[in-house]
């Protein structure tokens, strides 16, 4: 009896070891939540309009596209009535053509033009267009890469390779998408891959979470506009809405961040969550409305706690992470927004109805 007493006795005191072992690894579990210390945007900039270097150019530019790797090294591409002075240089203190000593200035070959700019570095910028040719009417792809010192033309399969630019999803350097008319193309580790969506479509914007890839396209002619998703080795259509009048979602400016995607157009800012890479499309909401008249032509991201909408007739928000404000230039009445980018302490947008660039500090 007492062997069995002393043998009980000691099963207790192993329940009781183990039962303190789990309390203490329970209670001293120091695990403390992640800390966000991404800041609300920047709201009071002071904006200028940037000097630009016009020299002996007819007209204005119209840049449709910024990117630098500082403010003080800033990239733009758009359009003027000589198609071949498509490529500019911000230095810090004024707007320069930058086409010469490049491949735009190449005669033979067709009249070659961008009108989209990126990249991840001073040494690492791309600049995205098209080849025209006058005698036939035709288009082939033209892009080109600097390296930091020289601008040269990426060779490739001309097949694959986009013609044209209306939006940039980009991934990493080596990894990224560019939407074109009615295809989009992928860029992945020095290779090309088209992607066809449609006859008589044009294709709006492109973007991502994770491995997903969306894009929103529209068939010419046709008040439908339709959400896309890549899936296997083509995309289908997940969603779709209007284009005009009462839409649940925009064409524009196609952004994911912290859990949302983001689409920007005519009625303002629709907005969905997401369910891990899946956007949960019966939850689209209109976040942010504009009155008749104007819209947004695009959607940029610095950080989910900085996101801005740019567009027609002056238009102007900013999202802080915690509701939508409208800021104010000093500008021309009718002034359309349309190429943006900025750091959180600096932001550069083109006004392509009247040659402007405003830079806000």
């Amino acid at each position: 009896m007492k062997l069995f007493n002393k043998k009980f006795n000691f099963f207790l005191l192993i329940i009781f070891a183990m039962s303190l072992l789990l309390f203490t690894a329970l209670s001293c579990d120091t695990t403390e939540p992640i800390e966000d210390n991404t800041q609300p945007g920047k709201r009071n900039y002071v904006w200028s309009v940037d000097s630009v270097d016009y020299g002996d150019l007819p007209g204005f530019i119209e840049l449709r596209s910024i990117w630098g790797s500082s403010p003080n090294n800033v990239w733009g591409a758009g359009f003027t009535e000589d198609v071949r002075n498509c490529l500019w240089h911000y230095n810090g203190e004024k707007w320069s053509r930058a086409v010469w000593d490049t491949p735009i200035t190449e005669f033979g070959n067709g009249s070659k033009s961008v009108g989209g700019v990126w990249g991840t570095a001073a040494d690492d910028v791309w600049a995205f267009g098209g080849r025209i040719y006058s005698n036939t009417m035709e288009t082939a792809p033209f892009i080109m890469h600097f390296d930091g010192k020289k601008w040269s033309e990426v060779e490739g399969d001309n097949s694959q390779m986009p013609d044209g630019y209306t939006d940039i999803y980009p991934i990493n350097e080596n990894h990224f998408w560019i939407s074109s008319s009615n295809h989009v193309s992928e860029y992945k580790e020095g290779m090309w891959r088209k992607y066809f969506i449609g006859e008589n479509y044009f294709v709006q914007s492109i973007g991502g979470i994770g491995n997903s890839v969306y894009l929103t396209a529209y068939p010419i002619g046709v008040d439908s506009l339709f959400l896309m998703k890549l899936r296997g080795n083509k995309f289908i259509v997940v969603d779709q809405t209007k284009l005009l009048g009462n839409a649940k979602f925009e064409q524009n400016g196609l952004l994911f961040a912290h859990n949302k995607v983001y689409t920007f157009g005519g009625n303002g800012v629709f907005t969905a969550n997401l369910d891990g890479e899946e956007i949960l499309y019966d939850e689209w909401k209109n976040e942010l409305f504009l009155p008749n008249g104007v819209g947004f032509r695009t959607g940029y991201n610095i950080s989910y706690k900085d996101i801005w909408g740019i567009g027609s007739r002056s238009t102007v928000y900013q999202f802080n992470g915690e509701d939508w404000q409208q800021l104010f230039i000093d500008h021309q009445e009718e002034a359309t927004f349309t190429g943006i980018w900025g750091n959180g302490n600096e932001i550069f947008i083109s006004d392509t109805e009247n040659g402007f660039v405003y830079h806000g500090k």
